[in-house]
């Protein structure tokens, strides 16, 4: 597709922590690679994007919402303790359409929200770069 035309990308998962994430980043690491890990003034940011590419906005969000599901008891701990946990949508900018819509099922947030609880995690601040 070129890269003139607006389109999804992905959704990238961003973990914030001020502990190991050895331990979740491990489990993890079957499903999802990094894509940046970096500390800053004590505090661990990793953004990690699915592996094959999801088909649309809500595969992905059901995908993060059924790993997170399945977290065994002690790394959920970790997942659960993160300062941080984001999706991030990631859209290419094209030239056309002058404006674009994507939409996801409510089913899928609610997946999110209620299993994953990524909405459930503290309102996400703006990180200094």
């Amino acid at each position: 597709m070129p890269d003139s035309v607006t389109r999804f990308l992905n959704i990238d998962l961003e973990l914030v922590a001020t502990f190991d994430l050895a331990p979740l980043l491990e489990y993890f690491n079957q499903t999802l690679f990094k894509l940046r890990d970096s500390v800053d003034q004590g505090r661990r940011t990793v953004w990690m994007e699915l592996y094959t590419d999801p088909k649309d906005m809500d595969d992905a969000i059901l995908r993060y919402a059924m790993l997170v599901e399945s977290l065994p008891k002690e790394i959920r701990r970790l997942w659960d303790k993160c300062e941080d946990r984001c999706l991030n949508v990631g859209i290419q900018s094209g030239r056309a359409p002058h404006a674009s819509d994507f939409r996801f099922v409510l089913s899928a947030a609610g997946s999110v929200a209620t299993g994953g609880q990524l909405a459930g995690a503290p309102p996400h601040r703006q990180h200094a770069n």
